[in-house]
């Protein structure tokens, strides 16, 4: 990877195969979610769902969307959006393990706080899993709960408000 270059795009219906594929490398402990759940994530709220590509190669995508705050979603079931949500909930973030030394997460972050920001959405939320809860609170979230929703494992319901947050995680990226 030493000459390639990572490429941030929005993710569509054409690459739900590699989708399916990344996830399936990334979260060992997790039954392969529907592929049904990524094409409504893609349909419903398209500015959440974004991938960074190696040669023209998906390896790493984030999956984002409004939600209710403090609440976790649960696995396998497809997005609604009502208007009355108060939070942007990462569903996802995955890369593949050859590629996590690259600062490809904190790219991929940065585009959840300003995707946050554009629609002035204020608390984000997400469940941490696999092992994941530091890596998290290094992020600025905190604890809510132990997730309640079905196949989260040892999850826990985590939330972070996005005022401040992101002029600091772009000051580290400057």
């Amino acid at each position: 990877m030493t000459e390639s270059k990572i490429v941030f795009k929005q993710l569509s219906k054409i690459h739900l195969k590699q989708i399916i594929e990344i996830q399936n490398k990334c979260f060992q402990k997790f039954h392969e979610e529907n592929i049904n759940v990524y094409s409504t994530f893609i349909n419903v709220f398209p500015d959440g769902a974004w991938g960074a590509f190696c040669d023209n190669e998906l390896v790493g995508q984030i999956f984002f969307h409004p939600y209710k705050n403090r609440t976790e979603k649960p696995l396998n079931t497809e997005l609604v959006i009502t208007g009355k949500e108060d939070s942007m909930y990462l569903h996802e973030i995955a890369i593949l393990p050859q590629y996590r030394s690259f600062g490809i997460s904190n790219s991929l972050l940065k585009i959840y706080d300003e995707i946050s920001e554009k629609y002035k959405i204020m608390n984000q939320s997400l469940v941490s899993v696999e092992n994941s809860l530091e890596f998290w609170k290094k992020k600025g979230f905190s604890i809510i709960k132990k997730a309640d929703a079905g196949n989260y494992l040892d999850g826990y319901l985590m939330s972070r408000n996005v005022a401040g947050t992101i002029h600091v995680i772009n000051k580290k990226n400057e």
